[in-house]
């Protein structure tokens, strides 16, 4: 995880993450872990792609191919699609596909639907 995190710390800079981004990203990385989120691809590939996840979600659009960093690791818009689809396969998995009702005894069954 420490080689993870200092690699976050060396790029934050030139993507303009903050604090909180910097800790969501290793957050996800400890929940989910890299070769989840793709097997191929290289811890630098993905952590980047998570980097850019983060700023997107937070509504800054980040253009892969105007950073010289992507591309001197060879993140593409396929690599970042691949890497976020994976990350939704692995949240909904782990995501209830029924409603959680609190069943009680004043609780009937039409009320329980």
């Amino acid at each position: 995880m420490a080689q993870y995190y200092f690699f976050i710390e060396l790029v934050k800079h030139d993507l303009h993450l903050s604090r909180t981004d910097v800790m969501e990203v290793m957050e996800i990385v400890r929940r989910v872990g890299l070769k989840e989120l793709h097997r191929n691809a290289s811890m630098e590939q993905i952590i980047l792609s998570l980097c850019l996840y983060v700023k997107e979600k937070n509504g800054v659009k980040i253009p892969i191919e105007r950073y010289k960093l992507m591309n001197e690791y060879n993140v593409t818009y396929k690599l970042y699609s691949r890497v976020l689809l994976n990350l939704l396969r692995f949240l909904v998995r782990r995501m209830p596909l029924v409603r959680v009702v609190k069943w009680t005894e004043n609780t009937t069954y039409s009320s329980a639907k």
